[in-house]
């Protein structure tokens, strides 16, 4: 696990998926209405498989195995009411049913010479079940959205949106060696508001977008650090309550005295807290910021493009990400905190459109160096922190038939 030469905590995972799905929906517009109204059904099946080599920590092998099955039923509906030619009313609603069991369970084998220090068990011992669950959740939810279009002009767009959703609580499928692991997370629930607005000035050559919203999250689900058994994990638990609010803008520009120029760039604000929560550590007070939230983040893109011939094109391409310093879990652990980084590619590509395509490419040119996702183990004596690719070149050929 942490890319050592010893064997503590390294666990080799299969997955088997079964999933159908079906939707049907039924529409119509004119002038004054459009409309939609529909049903959804799913099943899926997953068995998880976690074969755990703790040989040089417990002097033993465990096996962890999850079958889980959710099945969702729904009816929905969706209506844009025309006003009159410049206003337009939103309105949306669906209801949700889903089963979700699980039969889980994580085992000593008790395999190695000298016996299991994970249970302590004498070796020749037959397996010790350290944690299991044999249990379901079932859960009605309902999501709606009310909002409003104004088109004042038919290159701008303004509108304003609030909005409810749902996601699902579920079992946890990993390795646990306590049953409070696996006890059950409950669903999340979001009510969401937004306003913005989107255009476009043909005559300078720009496409333009901007919005500012609040997110208003209870019971949201969030990786927590769990050191309640014998080995830590990181699960999804539940945090009482969460906010999020920020604002986001994107501008493209097409400079017509450069045709085959493009430029773009956008920019999000990002401000988040999370409510007071328990983890495995003890209390965590309100004020943390939630995983993967970033104050600024920054996106530009250039690309120039050359007619060779009546067929070919050559096309010049750079983009670049910023991203600001953000945490990686919940407990807003300092070990599982990233810089802020600027990530840059670039691609030269020779195509015949619709055709083919060859490009030569360069991803994290600048080579950077950024955590994305990590553990904190230090209760063993150690831990990890997995990066984000490393400076990367390749060659693509692509052929449409």
């Amino acid at each position: 696990t942490d890319a050592g030469p010893l064997r503590l905590t390294d666990f080799n995972n299969s997955d088997d998926v079964e999933q159908i799905s079906q939707e049907l929906r039924l529409s119509d517009s004119n002038d004054r209405l459009d409309w939609q109204l529909g049903v959804f059904y799913a099943v899926d099946e997953v068995t998880t498989v976690y074969a755990g080599d703790l040989q040089e920590l417990f002097n033993t092998t465990t096996l962890s195995i999850a079958d889980q099955k959710s099945t969702s039923k729904a009816v929905f509906g969706n209506a844009e009411w025309w006003l009159n030619d410049q206003f337009s009313l939103v309105t949306g609603l669906r209801y949700t049913n889903e089963v979700r069991e699980a039969d889980n369970f994580t085992q000593d084998n008790v395999s190695e010479v000298g016996g299991s220090f994970l249970t302590m068990a004498p070796f020749g011992s037959a397996p010790i079940v350290l944690a299991a669950i044999d249990d379901e959740i079932d859960e009605s939810s309902w999501s709606w959205k009310l909002g409003v279009n104004w088109k004042p002009v038919d290159d701008l767009l303004v509108y304003a949106s609030a909005s409810q959703g749902t996601k699902s609580g579920g079992f946890f499928a990993g390795v646990a060696t306590n049953p409070a692991q696996l006890i059950p997370y409950d669903s999340e629930t979001l009510i969401s508001y937004e306003t913005g607005i989107k255009g476009t000035a043909p005559q300078l050559g720009i496409r333009y977008e901007a919005s500012a919203f609040f997110y208003d999250y209870s019971d949201v689900q969030t990786f927590i650090r769990d050191q309640i058994g014998a080995v830590p994990v990181q699960r999804l638990g539940n945090v009482d309550e969460a906010e999020i609010y920020g604002a986001d803008i994107f501008v493209a520009y097409q400079p017509a005295a450069i045709p085959g120029l493009d430029l773009s760039l956008g920019a999000g604000l990002l401000s988040s807290e999370l409510g007071a929560f328990e983890s495995g550590n003890g209390a965590v007070p309100a004020g943390n910021e939630q995983p993967d939230a970033p104050e600024l983040t920054l996106n530009l893109g250039a690309s120039y493009t050359a007619d060779i011939s009546d067929r070919l094109s050559l096309r010049f391409a750079i983009d670049s990400r910023y991203q600001s310093e953000s945490f990686r879990d919940a407990i807003n652990d300092p070990l599982l905190f990233t810089e802020e980084y600027w990530v840059t590619n670039a691609r030269i590509s020779l195509y015949d459109e619709g055709n083919w395509d060859l490009s030569f490419w360069g991803k994290n040119i600048g080579d950077e160096e950024y955590v994305t996702q990590g553990v904190n183990q230090l209760a063993f004596g150690y831990g990890f922190r997995v990066y984000g690719a490393p400076q990367t070149y390749g060659v693509s050929l692509t052929k449409e038939f």
